[in-house]
């Protein structure tokens, strides 16, 4: 998400001239949120058992799943990004491949 948040304003200044208005309409929408998550996961006291930064989180990266796939130069490989998203609902199918502690 950091590489994400770090790439996707370059590149935006770089080729939001030349995509589609709809298009860029969604990417700035999708920078805008990997702002949001990012900008809460440094802030001081930021923590994965706090239920109100959780849900923060996950609220946010339902809405970039909504808004579709971010540009493909800065994401690289999809389905690796799917997987994320995917594990995203509260189901079991996200940790599928997580190791269990």
């Amino acid at each position: 998400m950091k590489e994400l948040h770090d790439k996707f304003p370059a590149w935006l200044a770089e080729n939001g001239e030349k995509i589609p208005e709809a298009d860029r309409k969604r990417y700035e929408e999708q920078e805008s949120l990997v702002r949001e998550i990012v900008q809460r996961f440094e802030r001081p006291g930021y923590s994965d058992d706090n239920t109100a930064d959780r849900e923060f989180i996950v609220e946010r990266m339902q809405k970039m799943q909504a808004a579709g796939s971010p540009p493909a130069d800065l994401v690289g490989n999809m389905s690796a990004a799917q997987e994320a998203f995917g594990g995203l609902d509260g189901g079991d199918e996200g940790d599928a491949g997580c190791p269990q502690q």
